[in-house]
């Protein structure tokens, strides 16, 4: 995935990103090393492994839209979740963002991440997704002076770190719906509990919204894109403004 995702949804609607710059934040949207803007490295001179590539099967999957026997080239005869939203009717547009990516470059990836919060200067405030949401939660542990809170999007991981004797800024951490259909997704999140714990034990404010035990059903992994995204943004800075 790349930054396109924030920009504005598959069906037209504005994305996050325009939604907070007309709030006045400012913002820096970045792609991952590898991912959209980034663009690759020689393969195999540089990076040895070839891509991979997600198909649309598992992608209906992986990302919670619909049961792991739901997916169906033709799209009259997909089944998605009864309560989704997701825009289904503009999947197929969705996955044509989706571009190639290789395993084993979390720490170059880090690493990246690293060099933009020193080009930023100051403190700021990382909004993540999925593996972008791990990337942040570790960024808070590693990097906390340049962290003033982290926002993590149904993170895939977690920092594995023993110390956390250090200021460690402030966490929010938002959870879809449908977990139950996915053993995957249930690995992570108990990955992602464990640490967020060890954080409350050391006193760290962290708060986490688990959509559907307030009331509010059939979000997918793709909470920025979901029918109601707005009103989950509207969640995460009405919380940004209490620190």
């Amino acid at each position: 995935m790349t930054g396109a995702n924030w920009e504005s949804t598959p069906d037209g609607r504005p994305g996050w990103l325009q939604w907070l710059l007309q709030q006045g934040w400012n913002l820096y949207l970045c792609d991952a090393v590898e991912r959209g803007r980034s663009g690759w490295s020689p393969v195999p001179e540089v990076w040895p492994q070839p891509p991979l590539f997600r198909t649309k099967n598992e992608a209906w999957q992986m990302f919670r839209i619909g049961p792991s026997d739901g997916y169906h080239q033709d799209p009259q005869q997909r089944q998605a979740f009864g309560d989704s939203r997701f825009p289904l009717h503009v999947f197929d547009y969705f996955a044509c963002q989706w571009v190639p990516r290789w395993s084993g470059h979390e720490a170059i990836t880090l690493s990246a991440y690293h060099a933009l919060l020193d080009s930023i200067g100051g403190p700021c405030i990382i909004i993540g997704h999925s593996q972008g949401g791990g990337f942040a939660l570790q960024m808070a542990v590693q990097r906390p002076q340049s962290v003033l809170a982290v926002v993590a999007l149904e993170p895939s991981g977690a920092p594995q770190c023993a110390d956390l004797n250090h200021a460690i800024p402030p966490h929010l951490v938002l959870w879809g719906d449908h977990f139950d259909q996915h053993a995957v997704w249930q690995d992570y999140r108990s990955t992602v509990a464990n640490h967020l714990a060890k954080l409350r034990r050391r006193g760290i404010r962290v708060d986490e919204i688990d959509l559907p035990q307030r009331g509010i059903h059939g979000n997918s992994h793709f909470l920025m894109l979901d029918n109601n995204a707005q009103q989950l943004l509207t969640e995460v800075t009405t919380w940004l403004l209490t620190l």
